[in-house]
């Protein structure tokens, strides 16, 4: 049958009439990634404007027009969201590849692969088929594979489950089962999405306006673009994703190193507290790398409280540079902020060089280059007392690129210049960092990866916002030292339980009352009677983590309904089996 446009116009009427109330609407979109031949777009323009009364704008189209594309729909680090600057385009490395914007924007559409937890699987993967998972050339070209039935092979398309499978036994190390491989999924699950969302605050209203994930829930059994699974259990994602959108917020740069905080209501905040506080691998704080400041952020804005020193030995860390040449990816500065996600790019020819200034003179010894992959085949390390006269200590015509250390007989010298003079590669020289330090350097007491725990309080002291990360110093995204981690006692107290209008809530008080870190702490509950797990949960938080001694009161809500024979509360620590914490019964 051929369409018709009078249908067409009572079904867009009617479904902008039931839905303009609804909360979730952002925006409402003529169409999909094209637009509506013009008589209709007029038409649906026109009935948001009257029956909705402009509240939320309209757009011809979901990629188009101002709203600046789709995609990924695949897994990507923290890294790769904060890094797609302006700068980063210039790179020839689109941060989102469709769409004529490829900036931030308000983006439309983007998601990412997302395994639910182990319980979920169990219930559409049949028993035999559910280990191992299929392999990469499976993935790939099986279409007969269960797994690939549910977006998990061929179908998933573009949300490349092989990406998601390597990410996870790359960064949490290879499982022996599935219940393994669910569990470390849903902390890549908490990364991704969080990330992603908090990419966007970083730079919010600075070619960042808002993002929409494709998709809340999935109308099917499956492990694509979800955050919830479809019996209502909330993957990492989920948690993820409601950290990163919490009104008031506080996030780390894990490119940058940058802390800010983050006010999307319409009151200021002001006389607020921000502070960080690292941890090693064993739980103890390192004092030496935590900041805290007093900050004040207008409504609807972001301000930077401070960037994180993972490095403070680094005399060069922050301090003024200068360069013969720069490329569009930014100034000499790049080479000395302290991050590894912006770099100096010189241009195209030899010689070239990058100078720092330490400010004063300072004892030497070390210079350590982190190339890009447009290295020096030969570079000279020169000092200087006035960046005229310039004195070599270190020279080679064999440079290796990747992370290059350098050292040298103890010298006082003010400028430290790496001056190229015959490049590896057709392009500039690139250099993410370029650090110098003294002769002296402080034992590391930091373990390469650590913990952040980052917190916003209001001029009361009131808790605003509480973020948590975990990161490697020395092996980006290798995050398998967690599952060196002994079992910490991790004891769980009911403090309270009521019901009303067919809700039950649970208080539950959990301590660590180990010398060492319980990392992600899952909470869950199972009916008594019918085994069956109450879905869905409302809480606060997931998979926490607690430092020794630490203590935190969590709020649990459900369908009294579900709750009826009783409930048993069940807690797995990472990297652990999992644990009947408390059994009760709910009374009215």
């Amino acid at each position: 049958d051929v369409a018709n446009d009078e249908d067409f116009k009572a079904n867009a009427l009617d479904k902008v009439k039931r839905l303009r109330n609804h909360p979730s609407i952002a925006l409402w979109c003529g169409a999909n990634e094209t637009h509506p031949k013009p008589e209709l777009d007029s038409y649906l323009r026109a009935i948001v404007a009257q029956e909705d009364h402009n509240d939320r704008m309209y757009k011809s189209s979901s990629n188009q027009d101002g709203l600046s594309g789709s995609g990924w729909w695949g897994n990507q680090p923290p890294k790769h969201h904060f890094e797609t600057s302006g700068s980063n385009l210039a790179w020839n490395k689109p941060p989102y590849p469709y769409g004529s914007d490829r900036g931030y924007g308000m983006r439309s559409e983007i998601g990412t692969a997302t395994f639910p937890s182990y319980e979920s699987i169990k219930q559409f993967i049949p028993e035999s088929q559910l280990w191992p998972l299929p392999t990469d050339e499976q993935l790939k070209n099986d279409d007969d594979n269960v797994w690939n039935k549910h977006y998990f092979g061929k179908e998933a398309s573009n949300a490349n489950p092989v990406n998601y499978k390597t990410a996870v036994d790359d960064q949490f190390g290879k499982s022996s089962g599935l219940e393994e491989f669910a569990e470390k999924a849903q902390f890549l699950n908490i990364e991704v999405m969080k990330g992603m969302y908090e990419a966007w605050d970083d730079k919010m209203w600075n070619d960042a306006a808002g993002l929409l994930i494709w998709m809340s829930q999935s109308a099917y059994p499956s492990f694509v673009w979800q955050t919830y699974d479809y019996y209502y259990d909330a993957t990492g994602a989920y948690w993820g994703a409601k950290m990163a959108c919490e009104p008031l917020h506080i996030q780390w740069n894990s490119s940058s190193n940058s802390v800010k905080a983050v006010n999307t209501t319409s009151n200021d905040l002001n006389r607020a507290t921000a502070t960080a506080v690292v941890y090693n691998l064993h739980g103890k704080q390192m004092p030496r790398y935590g900041k805290a400041v007093n900050i004040d952020v207008a409504a609807s804005d972001i301000a930077e409280a401070f960037k994180l020193n993972f490095n403070p030995d680094n005399l060069a860390a922050g301090k003024n540079a200068m360069a013969s040449s720069t490329s569009a990816t930014g100034g000499a500065t790049f080479a000395f902020d302290g991050g590894t996600g912006s770099r100096w790019e010189s241009d195209a020819s030899d010689p070239q060089w990058v100078y720092v200034d330490l400010g004063q003179k300072e004892k030497i010894s070390e210079v350590v280059l982190k190339w890009e992959n447009a290295y020096a085949r030969a570079y000279e390390i020169q000092i200087s007392d006035n960046a005229k006269n310039w004195e070599t200590v270190y020279s080679t015509t064999e440079g290796k690129g990747n992370t290059e250390v350098v050292t040298f007989k103890p010298v006082a010298a003010r400028f430290v210049r790496m001056n190229g003079i015959k490049r590896a590669t057709e392009f500039g020289y690139s250099i993410y960092e370029m650090e110098v330090y003294s002769k002296k350097r402080t034992e590391k007491e930091l373990t390469p990866l650590h913990f952040i725990r980052l917190e916003l309080k209001d001029a009361n002291g009131k808790l605003l916002s509480e973020n948590f990360y975990w990161r490697n110093g020395e092996n980006d995204l290798d995050y398998t030292a967690l599952n060196t981690l002994p079992k910490a006692s991790v004891s769980c107290e009911i403090i309270k339980t009521s019901i009303e209008k067919g809700e039950g809530e649970i208080e539950v008080s959990l301590r660590n009352n180990s010398q060492t870190v319980a990392f992600g702490n899952r909470l869950r509950l199972v009916n008594k009677k019918t085994q069956q797990r109450v879905l869905p949960l409302i809480m606060p938080e997931n998979y926490l983590t607690l430092m020794p001694g630490e203590q935190k009161t969590i709020s649990i809500k459900a369908s009294a309904d579900q709750m009826r024979g009783g409930v048993e509360l069940l807690l797995k620590q990472y990297g652990q089996s999992e644990e009947s914490k408390a059994s009760f019964e709910l009374k009215q």
